[in-house]
């Protein structure tokens, strides 16, 4: 049931339109968190009201890993993805890397790009 697991939240204005931090989707450990980040790129009080706060699920971030999708993760959503990730058995730094921490100018976070896709070679004739 891990892959089940709740590990942060995501907001939305729009079928496919989400917040984003850095050119990948934001997720945030709580709310709150991604309210301020919201607060402070728009510098409007009134920008959350723009937007629907949603759940996401370990299995929801790795399908959208999978299909192209670029995450940026606060150390408590990245955490939250990276304990569920080691018990699937992928390879994975954990905990939240601290240079991260120290290097940071406002939220640090983890982006966590999906892998290219391998083509095949083309086939000799």
């Amino acid at each position: 049931m891990s892959e089940h697991r709740i590990i942060g939240f995501a907001a939305n204005c729009g079928k496919n339109r989400f917040f984003a931090h850095g050119g990948a989707l934001l997720v945030t450990g709580n709310v709150d968190t991604l309210k301020a980040c919201i607060i402070s790129h728009f510098r409007q009080n009134d920008a959350v009201l723009r937007y629907e706060f949603r759940k996401i699920r370990y299995h929801e971030a790795e399908k959208a890993l999978d299909s192209g999708t670029s995450f940026s993760f606060d150390e408590v959503a990245y955490n939250r993805f990276a304990e569920t990730a080691l018990e699937a058995g992928r390879k994975i730094e954990y905990p939240f890397p601290e240079r991260l921490k120290k290097d940071a100018v406002g939220l640090p976070v983890m982006t966590m790009r999906p892998k290219p896709k391998k083509t095949p070679p083309p086939e000799k004739k």
